[in-house]
């Protein structure tokens, strides 16, 4: 066994002379490998390239993959939203206690200054206010309940099972409209 410095801690730590000729020996542990790897990695550089910013006051659209209109990205480990990142970027703020919400309404735009960081309800205000607002105005396709169904299973005093029986649907589908969990908009 040989004796040798951590690349990344500068700790001493023993290893075998074969993993050295291998060119494996070079960190003491995998953690210092994985902070290693962080540091080494250009995480920002990486995510500014996919961002096209010709347009300095204009939108800043993601040139990745988009999911519903945004754009995603693996940031380190796990996928967020682009939007999400490139304000976090900018910020240093990466808890998601808030919603990155957008001042121009294009899903795609990672401009830090068309950005910013508001409640779920501010985001909905800001959205009804803009007349994008539409609370399930058009009919979901897959949905076995109409509105008239929902508004007689909140007004109807049958039990869940009951009323789940008679729509053919599942009776937390019936406790969720009662409740209010589910179609929210109607009375």
């Amino acid at each position: 066994m040989i004796t040798l410095n951590c690349q990344h801690c500068r700790t001493p730590f023993k290893t075998w002379p074969a993993e050295v000729r291998k060119g494996h020996a070079k960190y003491c542990s995998r953690s210092c490998l994985g902070s290693a790897r962080w540091v080494q990695h250009d995480y920002a550089g990486e995510f500014w390239a996919r961002v096209d910013r010709s347009q300095p006051d204009g939108c800043w659209p993601w040139l990745g993959m988009l999911g519903k209109g945004y754009g995603v990205v693996r940031w380190k480990t796990r996928a967020m939203k682009a939007h999400r990142v490139a304000l976090a970027l900018t910020d240093g703020d990466w808890s998601n206690e808030l919603d990155v919400c957008h001042t121009c309404d294009n899903p795609a735009c990672c401009n830090p200054a068309h950005l910013w960081r508001g409640t779920a309800a501010q985001n909905i205000q800001d959205s009804i206010e803009k007349g994008r607002f539409r609370p399930q105005d058009r009919p979901q396709p897959r949905a076995k309940l109409t509105e008239p169904d929902v508004i007689f299973i909140r007004t109807s005093s049958g039990t869940i099972s009951a009323l789940a029986e008679h729509f053919g649907v599942r009776r937390q589908a019936i406790s969720k409209i009662r409740t209010g969990t589910t179609w929210k908009y109607l009375p």
